[in-house]
């Protein structure tokens, strides 16, 4: 059963990765323990997993605050993630099974449904888009029976999706996704692992520019578009 430090740490890196907290915002102590309702001592356990995690930093006599954002880290994260998620897609292919592709394909439809619903204008649920979205690249690496790089694979995607919501908040989905989506997974599907990585890396790259261009566009990378209300 999860404890309640763990609860926290769920709670706050969400919303940590939704944008709540501004780069370099301090976390107050006293605030956060009124509005979780709890004690310092699980909610300081919390953000010491947090900054172990690079979501938080911990500065003496200063406490905790979120970590800032930057223009190098974003294009360090992003050649990370080019390299291992290759890696991670092309063993999933040639391990993965039915079970993989059942999961793979329940993923994708997950995301399809949604997407239609947002063009359409009748669903505007960000946060149940990312949960999709995050289930279907992780369904997608998910048979490369190698834990190891599974959890650095979801690290740098939360890394990635951090900066993705703070600096492409509006739109917020990309409207070549579905079909980059599309495109990876059928050639997944048809065990074309070369295809199948290219076409990530495509997706992948292209999102980061985006974001680098917004990086580039502005005087401060810390300086992102204020959380939605």
């Amino acid at each position: 059963m999860p404890t309640l430090a763990s609860k926290l740490t769920h709670a706050l890196r969400d919303e940590l990765l939704r944008g709540d907290y501004r780069p370099g915002q301090p976390l107050r102590m006293n605030q956060l323990c009124e509005r979780f309702q709890v004690s310092l001592s699980p909610l300081r356990e919390a953000l010491t997993r947090l900054a172990t995690e690079g979501f938080v930093e911990l500065h003496a006599q200063r406490g905790f605050k979120v970590a800032p954002v930057s223009l190098d880290n974003h294009l360090e994260i992003t050649r990370l993630r080019l390299q291992l998620e290759a890696t991670a897609l092309a063993e999933s292919i040639a391990r993965g099974g039915d079970a993989w592709e059942i999961e793979l394909l329940g993923a994708w439809h997950g995301l399809q449904l949604l997407d239609r619903r947002l063009a359409a204008g009748e669903a505007h649920d960000r946060d149940l888009w990312e949960v999709r979205h995050r289930a279907l690249h992780m369904a997608l690496i998910g048979a490369c029976r190698m834990p190891i790089l599974l959890q650095f694979c979801e690290t740098l995607l939360d890394f990635s999706d951090r900066y993705r919501r703070l600096f492409l908040r509006t739109p917020f989905i990309n409207n070549d996704a579905p079909a980059e989506h599309a495109g990876i997974v059928e050639a997944a599907l048809a065990r074309d692992a070369g295809r199948a990585t290219e076409l990530l890396a495509r997706h992948v790259q292209h999102t980061a520019d985006n974001i680098t261009a917004t990086l580039e566009g502005r005087q401060g990378a810390a300086d992102p578009p204020a959380p939605d209300a």
